[in-house]
């Protein structure tokens, strides 16, 4: 399994359970993984470059998807930020996004998700 396919796999649970996922990703290792192409229901958002015009962009993102009839289940979305995840309270607070985290999932989140996508590379 390559390991683009395996770190996809460690999303998918999260997006079905929370329906919104903030990927953290400082050295770009995730970029590529989240983005499955044809899937009307999920939305990828990349703040590379422009962070403010992302974090305008999502809410958006969940209208287009309910225009398309989308059901509140189906809709996903994906964030990927080039940032390390805020870890301390002050950090949370400057982290535009932290409301999807707060409401969805993120991810690395704790040791344990660094450690498998570790584990796959050896």
């Amino acid at each position: 399994m390559r390991l683009k396919d395996f770190i996809r796999d460690q999303f998918k649970p999260r997006l079905e359970e929370r329906r919104c996922l903030v990927i953290y990703d400082a050295e770009g290792r995730y970029r590529e993984c989240p983005a499955e192409p044809g899937s009307g229901a999920r939305a990828f958002i990349d703040a590379g470059e422009y962070i403010i015009t992302a974090r305008e962009r999502a809410p958006g993102e969940r209208l287009r998807m309910a225009r398309l009839g989308q059901s509140k289940q189906q809709r996903q979305r994906f964030t990927c930020l080039p940032a390390p995840k805020p870890e301390s309270d002050e950090e949370k607070c400057h982290d535009p996004f932290q409301n999807f985290t707060l409401g969805g999932a993120a991810f690395p989140e704790g040791d344990g998700d660094i450690s498998q996508v570790l584990e796959h590379l050896a």
